[in-house]
């Protein structure tokens, strides 16, 4: 489901990408936005549980949807 926006490579030129407003991120960085770590470090890394609620929950205010509706051992995959 992630591919058709973020792309294969995960650089966010997926076959929809061009009609997605704002564009979908780039994670090759590695860079995650929405985490729960400490915001003092330099490089945060996501956990597990902040992947997962932002799949079940989506991003308002962008076109990242939720995905609740799929069996949840798809997500936790």
């Amino acid at each position: 489901h992630c591919m058709h926006c973020h792309g294969v490579a995960g650089d966010g030129r997926g076959p929809t990408a061009p009609w997605v407003h704002p564009h979908p991120r780039d994670y090759r960085s590695g860079f995650f936005k929405f985490i729960s770590t400490d915001g003092k470090l330099t490089y945060r890394k996501p956990r597990r549980e902040d992947l997962t609620r932002v799949l079940m929950k989506g991003i308002d205010g962008t076109s990242m949807p939720t995905f609740n509706i799929l069996p949840r051992k798809q997500i936790d995959a």
